[in-house]
């Protein structure tokens, strides 16, 4: 994305499972777990919508962004 396009302040969790790689049923496994990244819920119970903060899920990605070493 270039620095011109606006990003979206949040993304639904679709989007957030393409943009990161999984299914979407690994993101919500993760929400049970406590261990994939930030959401925002829209209201109480089961039936609310699940968002995730786009800045968010790029900072998730870096905290796990691994530098390979030099010379392997």
């Amino acid at each position: 994305m270039s620095n011109t396009e606006l990003q979206p302040l949040v993304v639904s969790a679709k989007e957030a499972a393409h943009l990161i790689g999984v299914t979407t049923a690994r993101l919500y496994d993760w929400r049970v777990q406590g261990i994939g990244p930030k959401f925002i819920k829209t209201g109480p119970g089961s039936t609310c919508k699940v968002l995730y903060p786009y800045q968010g899920l790029l900072d998730w990605i870096e905290e796990r962004s691994v530098a390979q070493e030099q010379g392997k």
